[in-house]
């Protein structure tokens, strides 16, 4: 019985036995490999995803604090190298992230590539975006940093007499 036929049926899984682990494919990680190769292998590699806002939702007030990922990097910038990914084609970045070692903030990477640097990774900063399950799922130690206002409209189709006050 697979997982989906184990909740279907309401059938406890032990923990031990539900992996959410994907498999990265060498190619990703020899591409991923050739873009950390410069850097000083005395420090660790952190992924780390600027807080953005889609340009379709313009919604600042569900971001996290810039300022968090700030003082992370800031603590840390003696132990790791910051690599930062994003697409600022589609996004919008309210507040940039000092001490930046490395930038792909344009789109530059494509997915596979970012998969093959997140498993390599030492550890990924991120909020709640792609590269919070993709840490999980490549054994990444991840931080999620949440923070914010997310309408619960846009994830919720509330009945017409259901009103919400914000």
């Amino acid at each position: 019985m697979n997982l989906i036929q184990s909740f279907s049926k309401g059938i406890p899984i032990p923990e031990d036995k539900i992996d959410f682990t994907i498999p990265i494919n060498a190619k990703c990680i020899k591409k991923a490999k050739e873009i950390i190769n410069d850097l000083n292998p005395n420090k660790k590699i952190c992924i780390i995803k600027t807080p953005s806002d889609r340009n379709d939702w313009k919604n600042p007030a569900r971001m996290p604090k810039v300022e968090y990922f700030q003082y992370l990097i800031d603590k840390y910038k003696d132990n790791y190298h910051f690599i930062s990914i994003g697409n600022k084609q589609i996004e919008l970045v309210y507040e940039e992230l000092k001490n930046i070692d490395m930038r792909f903030e344009f789109g530059e990477l494509d997915l596979p590539t970012i998969m093959g640097l997140v498993s390599l990774a030492d550890m990924v900063i991120t909020y709640n975006c792609f590269l919070f399950p993709l840490g999980i799922a490549t054994h990444t130690k991840t931080l999620v940093i949440n923070g914010g206002y997310s309408n619960p409209e846009m994830y919720i189709d509330f009945p017409s007499e259901c009103i919400c006050l914000h």
